[in-house]
């Protein structure tokens, strides 16, 4: 009788209510979230008519989404300081006591609403996002909170900002705030401290492309106390049977499927309905609280791979950056993957329908529009947006030295090397965060080097100039960076998903 009990217990939902790694909908139509302990709402797709006060009426199709049915609460971000191991400063400790543990959290910056978000794998909503759940979402609670939105406030626009600014938005640096009970809507500086702004995360799956064989980390965080890292995959068209060996002796099941793996690396063997087989490498990581990252490349020679964006990573080795006119001394760089070519205006446009962002906008200049052209008007923050979607990052200055100077591109057929600039993830200056460092060259052959020059030049992050470009990188391995050494990091690049 006690051992009928007992295994009663252990397959019981509530022996498993700590162990929910995608969200668990129960009787009443909601999802409990267990890592960050919130119940979340889904808001269905639909086709929408935003309609923000400063720029023009446009037609957009969002997503369906979670969302989380209360702002997050003093309680619920005093759990997570305790599982990122994050010290926070005097202010905010000052701060959280006045709070008590059910009250709906107010008066954090955009930055340390942001990093909570991303490391339950999570994000702030758009405020297109926001208008939705707001006419949709009545049983939200806590309407009469301001919210911070990850968009930034568009003034009114000038009629001398349309030769500078060609997307023709006012630069801005303030961020909007809604309102729930109405569509109150306002421009703060993301930096300050406002008693009457709270925030709540939202959760979206991506849409995978119909054609290839993805492995996705997953969108939902990993609890810390369950010690196996689960492996996600997902596959359009379905059926695809997995392997753990090439003999096809040990099968793991068909996709989509989630599994619990111990940490190490893994040759998976995929077979799809028709027959067609890829082989895969996978290396699974115990992480700090959320998904290990899923680390995708080829087993054999043969350094390309297709991914989630119709384009093509090539692989750059390890080794040696060497010194010229800007670092001084010999720079290590890690094994890394680089888009062959820069993102398209048609990635672009399929990334802006999946995330509800708007798309690039470069005035009078419709040659600039086509499909297949070099994406241009692009803020920095919008470049790393979309990297980060894809669980990619910016190219750093020594990344984009190491492809330049220690390779050969024309033998990597790295496109685009020579035309225009791109943007960097580097600050220009350590000790300012005013101008990010910009890709600059002269139009000659990046393979001659003897004739390279590697000039720097900066701009300012939420300008989008008609020839500032932008590809993302990726490393080798699964990298997890400690969350301690996030607090200081700066908000676009304390993404938790991926390094």
């Amino acid at each position: 009788m006690l051992l009928m009990i007992l295994l009663l217990l252990s397959t019981s939902p509530m022996a498993f209510v700590h162990d929910c790694y995608l969200p668990i909908e129960n009787n009443k139509g909601e999802f409990l979230q267990c890592h960050s302990g919130q119940v979340l709402s889904t808001i269905e797709e639909q086709s929408y008519l935003f309609q923000p006060k400063t720029v023009s009426e446009r037609q957009l199709f969002i997503t369906s989404f979670l969302v989380s049915n209360h702002p997050v609460t003093a309680y619920e971000y005093a759990r997570y300081l305790r599982l990122a191991s994050i010290d926070p400063e005097v202010e905010l400790k000052n701060h959280l006591g006045q709070h008590s543990p059910e009250e709906s959290l107010k008066g954090l910056t955009l930055k340390e609403a942001m990093a909570y978000c991303r490391f339950f794998g999570q994000d702030l909503p758009t405020e297109a996002e926001q208008e939705l759940m707001y006419l949709g979402g009545k049983h939200l609670k806590h309407r009469v909170l301001s919210e911070w939105s990850k968009d930034y406030y568009r003034d009114p626009v000038p009629q001398y900002y349309q030769g500078t600014n060609p997307r023709q938005n006012a630069v801005s640096h303030r961020q909007v705030v809604r309102n729930l009970s109405h569509l109150y809507r306002e421009g703060l500086n993301p930096s300050l401290r406002y008693d009457k702004v709270g925030f709540r995360c939202v959760s979206r799956l991506p849409n995978p492309s119909v054609s290839e064989i993805l492995l996705l980390p997953s969108q939902y965080a990993m609890p810390v106390e369950s010690s196996p890292p689960i492996l996600r995959l997902d596959s359009i068209p379905s059926n695809a049977m997995v392997y753990l060996d090439a003999q096809m002796k040990f099968p793991l099941g068909k996709t989509p499927l989630i599994r619990k793996l111990p940490a190490g690396e893994y040759h998976l063997l995929f077979t799809m309905p028709d027959h067609h087989s890829k082989t895969l490498r996978i290396e699974l990581k115990n992480g700090f609280g959320y998904n290990p990252v899923i680390s995708l490349s080829p087993t054999g020679p043969d350094y390309k791979i297709s991914i989630n964006r119709n384009t093509t990573e090539i692989r750059i080795a390890e080794g040696f950056v060497k010194p010229d006119g800007y670092y001084q001394r010999k720079s290590f760089v890690a094994a890394f993957y680089v888009d062959q070519i820069p993102v398209t205006n048609l990635m672009y446009r399929e990334y802006a329908i999946k995330t509800s962002n708007p798309l690039p906008r470069c005035g009078r200049h419709e040659e600039l529009t086509h499909p297949d052209q070099f994406v241009n008007c692009i803020s920095w923050d919008e470049a790393l947006s979309y990297c980060n979607f894809y669980g990619m990052t910016l190219p750093t200055n020594l990344q984009m030295q190491k492809i330049i100077l220690e390779h050969n591109p024309k033998d990597l057929n790295i496109k685009g090397l020579t035309q225009g600039r791109e943007w960097l993830l580097d600050w220009e200056d350590e000790d300012s965060d005013k101008n990010r460092r910009v890709l600059t060259r002269e139009e000659r052959p990046v393979y001659n080097r003897k004739k390279l020059t590697f000039p720097q030049g900066s701009e300012e992050p939420l300008k989008n100039r008609l020839d500032l470009g932008f590809r993302c990188v990726r490393s080798d391995a699964s990298g997890l960076r400690e969350p301690q050494k996030f607090a200081d990091a700066p908000l676009q690049s304390d993404y938790w998903l991926r390094p």
